[in-house]
């Protein structure tokens, strides 16, 4: 008992501040003049006299630290009985003000500029005391992120049928590449993550575009960066060997020129039958070679061309003969012989001496 029956007259107050919460109940009854007393009536209006905050309300979940989604929703939970009061805010700009709200509780924000919001929400018990604020902060981000770069590749043309690509981009973000050649898709766009490969050995020799787009941690998704292969096994067809030092000849220094492709990379051999003078190497036209200290022997002349995309062709070859000896006297096999007849003076005799 708080107070004991005592006299009071209208109205009647009670001074709690030193009592614990809990339920009190107000009592009062009368007195007639001949002494009756009356059954007490009770008041209800007040049984609960809290003066304890309640506790901040539980967000049970949200739309993520951040997102391009213009309508985020927040769930949550409180106390039983408690009414809950919602908030939106932008740093010191408020979107909107406290009031009554309800779970989940959604806010549009297709009209608000690209920022980071606060939502706000705190309940009050039925006692009208109002909680400290549980908050959830949300980036709205609706910006796409700029194109991925490309950091390497296989280069313009190559015979490798197993190409790869490397490339970087926004920190957290996810990438997703693609493979085509013209209008046909050969990989659809799906996560990946650097460097990418790509297995071209069953695909026909063509050109192969690369293409790599990232998604930011909000969901936006960028332009694609590209990069174009061409895969070219083929090899080339041999050079023109357009020039040489005829069959055979004593010059010690003989010389071939030579063409093929455009762009394409020559090497040159010099052989003696299974003797390897000059063993394939890098070669421009006109190629020449010091024969010199060689014997006289039929020399082999072979060049090969190697394309851009680093296919060798077959060898074209050329034969010379160097031949520096001397021949042998020719034979006389027919003239008038030594001696002959004698032959007749004409005009007149030498005098005889006396």
């Amino acid at each position: 008992m708080v107070a004991a029956p005592g006299p009071c007259t209208s109205p009647k107050a009670y001074d709690l501040s030193a009592l614990p919460d809990a339920t009190y109940t107000f009592s009062v009854r009368q007195m007639d003049a001949a002494g009756n007393a009356s059954a007490a009536a009770t008041s209800a209006l007040h049984p609960q006299r809290r003066r304890g905050i309640p506790a901040t309300p539980l967000i049970t979940s949200g739309p993520g630290a951040s997102g391009s989604n213009a309508n985020p929703i927040w769930s949550f939970t409180g106390e039983v009985g408690a009414a809950f009061e919602c908030q939106l805010s932008s740093g010191a700009t408020i979107v909107s003000p406290f009031g009554p709200c309800s779970s989940p509780r959604s806010y549009d924000l297709s009209t608000e500029a690209d920022a980071t919001y606060t939502f706000s929400v705190r309940q009050r018990d039925t006692a009208g005391n109002a909680s400290a604020a549980a908050t959830s902060d949300y980036t709205l981000d609706r910006s796409a992120p700029a194109a991925p770069v490309i950091t390497a590749g296989p280069g313009v043309m190559a015979s490798n049928a197993n190409p790869t690509w490397s490339f970087t981009g926004e920190v957290g973000a996810a990438f997703e590449c693609r493979l085509s050649s013209g209008a046909t898709e050969i990989s659809a766009f799906e996560p990946c993550t650097s460097p990418k490969a790509y297995d071209l050995s069953n695909q026909a020799d063509a050109t192969y575009t690369f293409s790599v787009r990232q998604r930011d941690t909000a969901g936006n998704t960028s332009a694609a960066a590209t990069s174009d292969y061409t895969l070219d096994r083929s090899a080339p067809t041999p050079p023109t060997i357009t020039a040489g030092p005829g069959a055979s000849g004593s010059n010690a220094n003989p010389t071939w020129s030579f063409t093929g492709e455009p762009g394409a990379a020559f090497e040159c051999r010099l052989n003696s039958g299974a003797t390897e003078i000059s063993a394939f190497g890098a070669c421009t036209s006109p190629k020449a070679y010091d024969l010199s200290a060689q014997p006289d022997a039929t020399y082999t002349f072979s060049v090969r061309q190697r394309d851009a995309a680093g296919n060798t062709s077959a060898a074209a070859t050329s034969d010379y003969i160097l031949d520096r000896s001397a021949p042998t006297s020719p034979t006389i096999t027919s003239g008038p012989g030594a001696a002959g007849p004698t032959p007749t003076r004409r005009g007149p005799s030498p005098a005889r001496p006396v």
